[in-house]
């Protein structure tokens, strides 16, 4: 899968095309999610990186269901661990919102019980990264399952009120929660 998403960012048009083509063969199996979130989880290189989490987003509410449940149980966890450990901001950035197509799915349908532990562990990082995580995160998961929210309003209200008063990445999530 790295190979594909590599040989879409070359500049040479017939190689591209062929690689897209590649991939798109490639995605009609089930378990190109999988494929896709190793990727985005053990590239060398950063762009690739985000290119994995980016085609995850983008393919993934399609797979998930016919996926095992230990294959949907390793993304879900893959993703946490990306968001909470990844230190390049557009890695991290594209794993949040491949989380949050995610979450936007499941969260409303009881199917991410830890969810909100994770939130609330991005939100307590001293890391700026993590914060912008967790602010676009919840954002996608207010505009899906707000009121799975309502037993935890105030813990979220105090986080989205602390995040309007973070560096820019963070309030972008913010504004957008």
């Amino acid at each position: 899968m790295e190979h594909l998403l590599r040989g879409i960012l070359v500049a040479d048009n017939a190689q591209r095309e062929a690689a897209e083509a590649s991939l798109r063969q490639e995605l009609k199996q089930p378990a190109a999610a999988v494929s896709l979130v190793e990727v985005a989880l053990r590239a060398s290189d950063a762009s690739i990186r985000q290119l994995a989490a980016v085609v995850l987003r983008r393919r993934f509410v399609r797979q998930f269901e016919g996926l095992a449940k230990a294959q949907q149980d390793h993304i879900q966890a893959a993703l946490a661990h990306a968001m909470e450990n990844e230190t390049e901001y557009i890695v991290a950035a594209a794993c949040a919102d491949a989380a949050g197509v995610l979450a936007r799915y499941l969260f409303p349908r009881g199917r991410w019980p830890d969810l909100l532990s994770l939130l609330s562990r991005l939100f307590a990082s001293a890391d700026v990264t993590r914060r912008a995580c967790a602010a676009r995160l919840l954002g996608d998961i207010i505009e899906s399952g707000g009121e799975m929210l309502l037993p935890h309003v105030q813990d979220v209200c105090a986080a989205v009120g602390a995040s309007l008063g973070d560096e820019a990445t963070v309030q972008r999530g913010a504004l957008h929660a």
